[in-house]
């Protein structure tokens, strides 16, 4: 379990202080519960911070800690993952996604036999940095720039502004592209389709708590991409955005 020492970075998008204080208080509650044992009352705690707009890592990762000892290893799963999609490099996360994925899918069919795509790349740089203040920060930034180009004197100061510009910029195309690479958690194994039909052939199979990528969406249908590489469809029911 993992008690969050800053709390108040937890909940900084809340809209005021009383409801800050509540979603702390909330979240300490819970972490008490799972500490105590009753792990069905600080899952309901954590589900109900995370309804109520909460998205920490540190949130997804209690919870996915008592889905595991609950028995319920396809919700720590996706748990896990969404903890992970929020800290990359976090290796308690990683360690537990992947003890509770080989229950389900075994160990061969871990995240490290997965190819790297841009967005693997990207993500672990991007991840701790909040989109919208950059994105903000790189309207302002790119107009003082321009401002001081077209002013044509303070030269350093030109520099700098540039160079803080591009490295924003960068920034913002990384979350770009992360957001820009959705993945799912196979919710029940079941055959890879070859098309957006159940009459199609099989191509594979996609096991229950597999992480998969989306690659394509038609009429209900997913069409999603194994850690191997083998692309099929699948329901949209049976896989869970994370």
């Amino acid at each position: 379990m993992k008690v969050a020492i800053a709390l108040l970075s937890l909940f900084v998008a809340a809209p005021a202080l009383a409801q800050s204080s509540a979603l702390m208080k909330d979240f300490e509650t819970a972490n008490d519960k799972a500490l105590s044992g009753d792990r069905a009352g600080a899952i309901a705690l954590y589900e109900s911070l995370i309804e109520r707009g909460v998205a920490h890592e540190d949130v997804y990762f209690n919870l996915g800690t008592a889905y595991a000892r609950e028995g319920r290893e396809l919700d720590a799963v996706i748990a896990y993952e969404r903890a992970l999609r929020l800290a990359p490099h976090d290796r308690d996360a990683k360690k537990n996604l992947q003890a509770v994925r080989a229950a389900l899918v075994g160990a061969s069919d871990g995240e490290g036999d997965e190819e790297l795509s841009l967005a693997d790349v990207a993500e672990p740089l991007v991840a701790s940095l909040p989109r919208l203040p950059i994105v903000l920060a790189l309207l302002v930034m790119n107009a003082l720039w321009v401002g001081l180009l077209a002013w044509r004197k303070k030269r350093a100061l030109t520099i700098v502004a540039g160079a803080l510009t591009v490295v924003l910029l960068l920034i913002t195309a990384g979350h770009v592209v992360v957001a820009r690479d959705p993945r799912g958690v196979v919710l029940e194994s079941l055959p890879l389709k070859r098309g957006p039909n159940a009459r199609y052939e099989s191509r594979g199979e996609a096991k229950a708590g597999a992480r998969v990528r989306v690659v394509g969406e038609e009429a209900g249908w997913l069409e999603v991409q194994n850690a191997d590489g083998t692309t099929g469809w699948l329901l949209a029911r049976h896989v869970e955005r994370v």
